[in-house]
Protein backbone atom coordinates (compact mmCIF):
# COMPACT_ATOMS: atom_id res chain seq x y z
CA UNK A 1 0.00 0.00 0.00
CA UNK A 2 2.97 2.68 1.13
CA UNK A 3 4.41 2.33 -2.85
CA UNK A 4 0.93 3.19 -4.74
CA UNK A 5 0.02 5.55 -2.33
CA UNK A 6 3.41 6.95 -2.52
CA UNK A 7 3.56 7.64 -6.28
CA UNK A 8 0.08 8.77 -5.88
CA UNK A 9 1.38 11.68 -3.84
CA UNK A 10 4.40 12.31 -6.00
CA UNK A 11 3.55 15.24 -8.37
CA UNK A 12 6.35 14.46 -10.20
CA UNK A 13 5.23 10.64 -10.98
CA UNK A 14 3.88 9.78 -14.12
CA UNK A 15 0.27 9.26 -13.61
CA UNK A 16 -0.91 12.36 -14.86
CA UNK A 17 -3.10 13.51 -11.77
CA UNK A 18 -0.05 16.04 -10.06
CA UNK A 19 -0.61 17.43 -7.09
CA UNK A 20 -4.38 16.48 -6.69
CA UNK A 21 -4.21 13.57 -4.68
CA UNK A 22 -1.45 14.97 -2.18
CA UNK A 23 -3.66 18.28 -1.89
CA UNK A 24 -6.86 16.03 -1.08
CA UNK A 25 -4.90 14.06 1.37
CA UNK A 26 -4.03 17.65 3.06
CA UNK A 27 -7.30 18.89 2.64
CA UNK A 28 -8.32 15.76 4.74
CA UNK A 29 -5.92 15.90 7.75
CA UNK A 30 -5.65 19.86 8.00
CA UNK A 31 -8.95 20.91 6.77
CA UNK A 32 -9.12 24.62 6.04
CA UNK A 33 -5.51 24.99 6.86
CA UNK A 34 -4.31 24.14 3.49
CA UNK A 35 -4.78 27.52 1.87
CA UNK A 36 -5.38 28.06 -1.82
CA UNK A 37 -1.80 29.60 -2.21
CA UNK A 38 -0.18 26.77 -0.96
CA UNK A 39 -1.34 24.45 -3.66
CA UNK A 40 1.37 25.47 -6.05
CA UNK A 41 3.88 24.43 -3.95
CA UNK A 42 2.92 21.25 -3.72
CA UNK A 43 4.00 20.83 -7.17
CA UNK A 44 8.03 20.86 -5.91
CA UNK A 45 6.70 17.85 -3.87
CA UNK A 46 8.84 15.20 -3.14
CA UNK A 47 8.28 11.92 -1.63
CA UNK A 48 10.03 9.50 0.22
CA UNK A 49 9.45 5.67 1.37
CA UNK A 50 10.56 4.10 4.53
CA UNK A 51 12.75 6.27 5.54
CA UNK A 52 15.12 5.56 8.28
CA UNK A 53 15.88 7.84 10.80
CA UNK A 54 17.65 7.04 14.25
CA UNK A 55 14.63 5.19 15.87
CA UNK A 56 12.19 4.00 13.43
CA UNK A 57 11.23 3.74 9.73
CA UNK A 58 8.60 6.17 8.55
CA UNK A 59 6.30 4.15 5.49
CA UNK A 60 5.67 7.96 3.68
CA UNK A 61 7.55 11.27 4.07
CA UNK A 62 6.22 14.06 1.97
CA UNK A 63 8.18 17.47 1.75
CA UNK A 64 6.83 20.24 -0.14
CA UNK A 65 8.15 24.18 0.50
CA UNK A 66 6.10 24.90 3.86
CA UNK A 67 5.04 21.65 4.87
CA UNK A 68 6.58 18.24 5.99
CA UNK A 69 4.15 15.09 5.81
CA UNK A 70 5.05 12.09 7.97
CA UNK A 71 2.41 9.19 7.39
CA UNK A 72 2.38 6.13 9.39
CA UNK A 73 0.36 3.38 7.57
CA UNK A 74 -0.90 0.56 9.42
CA UNK A 75 -2.40 -2.37 7.88
CA UNK A 76 -1.53 -6.04 9.41
CA UNK A 77 1.59 -5.05 11.26
CA UNK A 78 1.30 -3.74 15.33
CA UNK A 79 2.76 -0.56 15.93
CA UNK A 80 5.93 -1.04 18.17
CA UNK A 81 6.03 0.65 21.46
CA UNK A 82 6.58 4.45 21.63
CA UNK A 83 6.58 4.40 17.53
CA UNK A 84 4.51 7.51 16.93
CA UNK A 85 6.57 9.43 19.94
CA UNK A 86 9.61 8.29 18.51
CA UNK A 87 8.26 10.14 14.59
CA UNK A 88 7.22 12.85 16.50
CA UNK A 89 10.85 13.55 18.35
CA UNK A 90 12.67 13.01 14.82
CA UNK A 91 10.24 15.25 12.87
CA UNK A 92 8.80 17.90 15.24
CA UNK A 93 11.13 20.66 14.36
CA UNK A 94 10.90 20.31 11.18
CA UNK A 95 8.64 23.83 9.08
CA UNK A 96 5.10 22.78 9.10
CA UNK A 97 5.03 19.45 9.90
CA UNK A 98 1.49 17.51 9.39
CA UNK A 99 1.59 13.48 11.18
CA UNK A 100 -0.64 11.33 9.82
CA UNK A 101 -1.75 8.21 11.24
CA UNK A 102 -3.18 5.78 8.39
CA UNK A 103 -4.81 2.72 8.92
CA UNK A 104 -8.03 1.08 7.34
CA UNK A 105 -10.69 2.42 9.98
CA UNK A 106 -8.84 5.74 10.67
CA UNK A 107 -8.05 4.73 14.50
CA UNK A 108 -5.70 6.61 16.61
CA UNK A 109 -2.80 5.58 17.44
CA UNK A 110 -1.52 3.59 20.68
CA UNK A 111 2.12 4.78 20.49
CA UNK A 112 1.39 7.84 20.42
CA UNK A 113 1.26 9.84 24.26
CA UNK A 114 1.65 13.18 25.31
CA UNK A 115 2.00 15.63 22.56
CA UNK A 116 2.68 13.53 20.19
CA UNK A 117 -0.84 12.28 21.20
CA UNK A 118 -2.30 15.84 20.39
CA UNK A 119 -0.73 16.27 16.99
CA UNK A 120 -1.39 13.09 14.82
CA UNK A 121 -4.02 12.95 12.49
CA UNK A 122 -5.83 10.35 11.71
CA UNK A 123 -7.07 9.01 8.16
CA UNK A 124 -8.84 6.11 6.68
CA UNK A 125 -8.61 4.34 3.68
CA UNK A 126 -11.83 5.53 2.51
CA UNK A 127 -10.90 8.95 3.12
CA UNK A 128 -7.48 8.13 0.90
CA UNK A 129 -10.02 6.36 -1.42
CA UNK A 130 -12.29 9.60 -1.48
CA UNK A 131 -9.04 12.12 -2.35
CA UNK A 132 -7.73 9.49 -5.12
CA UNK A 133 -11.33 9.47 -6.91
CA UNK A 134 -11.91 13.24 -6.07
CA UNK A 135 -8.40 13.74 -7.84
CA UNK A 136 -9.72 11.32 -10.92
CA UNK A 137 -12.64 13.13 -11.58
CA UNK A 138 -10.39 16.25 -12.25
CA UNK A 139 -8.79 15.20 -14.81
CA UNK A 140 -9.58 14.17 -18.79
CA UNK A 141 -9.60 9.79 -19.17
CA UNK A 142 -6.44 9.57 -20.56
CA UNK A 143 -4.17 10.62 -17.88
CA UNK A 144 -1.48 7.73 -18.04
CA UNK A 145 -2.27 6.54 -14.19
CA UNK A 146 -5.84 6.27 -14.34
CA UNK A 147 -6.70 2.35 -14.92
CA UNK A 148 -3.87 1.95 -11.63
CA UNK A 149 -5.62 4.56 -9.54
CA UNK A 150 -9.64 3.36 -10.40
CA UNK A 151 -8.12 -0.40 -9.74
CA UNK A 152 -6.31 0.53 -6.33
CA UNK A 153 -9.44 2.62 -5.64
CA UNK A 154 -11.63 -0.57 -6.08
CA UNK A 155 -9.30 -2.74 -3.97
CA UNK A 156 -9.65 -0.01 -1.24
CA UNK A 157 -13.32 -0.25 -1.43
CA UNK A 158 -13.03 -4.52 -1.74
CA UNK A 159 -10.54 -4.66 1.32
CA UNK A 160 -11.59 -1.92 3.87
CA UNK A 161 -15.75 -1.20 2.90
Amino acid sequence: HSRVIGWLLDPCARHGLGSRVLAGLLRAVRGDDLAPSAMPALGAATVELEVVRDEGRVDILVKAPGVTLVIENKVDSPESEGQCDAYYRLFSREPSTCFVFLSPDGRRPSSASGEAQEVFRTLSYKTLRSAVLTALADVGPGVPGRVVAEDYCRTLEEEFS
